[in-house]
This record gives C-alpha cells, sequence and structure tokens, in this order.
C-alpha cells in the first residue's frame, strides 16, 4: 500500500505508543451508496487447544444512521433462505 500516490507519510513509521482504538472504522464506497461500518475481530480458545486458538470471528455494525437503513432495505430484497 505504501507504494501508492497519496499515501500519508506517517504511515511509513509505526508508532507502537500511539494509544488504538478496540475497532476500525471502515468506509466502502459502490457508486453513490456509502456504508460506513466499524469492524471488531474475536479470537476464541486458549493456549492448549490449538484449534480454537485459530478461530478467529470478525463482526461489522453499521457506524451510522445512514448505513443501518441501506442494510435493512438489503435484507427486505433478499430472498428467504
Amino acid at each position: 500500500m505504501l507504494a501508492y500516490p497519496d499515501v500519508p507519510s506517517n504511515w511509513r513509521t509505526l508508532d507502537l505508543d500511539a494509544p488504538t482504538m478496540p475497532f476500525l472504522a471502515i468506509d466502502m464506497h459502490k457508486g453513490d451508496t456509502h456504508f460506513r461500518f466499524f469492524t471488531t475481530l474475536t479470537t476464541l480458545g486458549t493456549p492448549y487447544d490449538i484449534t480454537l486458538h485459530e478461530l478467529h470471528i470478525e463482526s461489522f455494525f453499521p457506524a451510522d444512521g445512514a448505513t443501518e437503513a441501506a442494510l435493512e432495505r438489503l435484507k427486505a430484497a433478499a430472498p428467504e433462505v
């Protein structure tokens, strides 16, 4: 990613003392549609169970009302499974 133009210069230096949020904000665009999510990553298991230790669950949540409304419209239009 660092080879792309207009990448902020501070991305090139890792600051291990910088505070981090417990979630990741994601913006997605498709045509005129804009979705905003925050995502969390859950890791399960103990050091004694390698199967659970490798299991990660990433969950996406709408970060604003417009995204939530768009997801509700998509859900209503989706065929039942």
